[in-house]
């Protein structure tokens, strides 16, 4: 399902990720009308639009970082009047709205370089595919400058060993200002190979179980077994673990 804003004639606006798009009511026929990307707008957090005279649009745009409602008038301008700056490609797979305000608001603001994010799921569920898609591009010689790392199972060791994707310790040493040592040591040192380090987490978590003190008294090491028996002897509204179903 989607929001859809009435448009001219019979046609209706909606939003697909960052692409703003025209829907002939009649025919179903979708066009996109522009990827609001390319105008440093979070597509995200597009509320409305609205078709103006002189091939303008009106939207209604929540920057949920800054708290603030805006609206925001696209105006077509001549594509030789705009400043050209470095291109930077971004790949992703499933992109979401976080990566996209980092890109939105680095674009805002860096003079010299401009990033563009290339989401290779095409809005497609089928991840195995999307993956294929971003490899058969690296193995064409096309290989992003930037690659989210987060979508799932992707095979980024094999890349650093082919010296496909960099060393990020000699970027952080030129930069001045990043310390590794400000990295948590073990965290850092997970994403190493041979002493090089390719992949910079943007957080993790610890996955625990905790138990009241008098259920695992003097017990040191656990077993099926043991585990097992722990469970028959707890209420039957207690589960061991969370989601437990096996």
């Amino acid at each position: 399902s989607a929001t859809v804003w009435p448009g001219e004639g019979d046609f209706v606006f909606f939003m697909d990720g960052t692409s703003l798009c025209s829907c002939d009511i009649n025919t179903g026929a979708v066009v996109s009308v522009m990827d609001t990307m390319d105008m440093d707008v979070n597509g995200e957090f597009v509320q409305a639009a609205y078709s103006m005279s002189g091939g303008k649009y009106l939207m209604i745009y929540y920057n949920y970082s800054a708290n603030v409602k805006e609206l925001l008038i696209a105006n077509p301008v001549d594509a030789s009047t705009i400043v050209e700056r470095k291109e930077l490609t971004l790949a992703t797979i499933y992109s979401n709205w976080d990566i996209n305000n980092a890109v939105v608001e680095f674009n805002r603001t860096n003079a010299e370089y401009r990033i563009e994010v290339i989401d290779y799921s095409e809005g497609s569920y089928d991840f195995e595919a999307s993956l294929a898609n971003l490899q058969n591009d690296i193995v064409a010689g096309n290989v992003p400058d930037i690659i989210d790392m987060s979508a799932g199972d992707i095979p980024w060791r094999n890349w650093a060993t082919k010296e496909i994707i960099t060393d990020l310790y000699p970027l952080m040493e030129a930069d001045g200002t990043f310390v590794k040592e400000d990295l948590l040591d073990n965290v850092r040192r997970a994403y190493e190979v041979e002493d090089s380090f390719y992949v910079l987490p943007a957080g993790f978590s610890i996955e625990c179980t905790l138990a009241k003190a008098d259920t695992i008294e003097g017990i040191t090491a656990l077993t099926p077994e043991l585990l097992l028996e722990m469970e028959a002897s707890l209420p039957s509204d207690v589960e061991l673990f969370w989601w437990n179903d096996q």
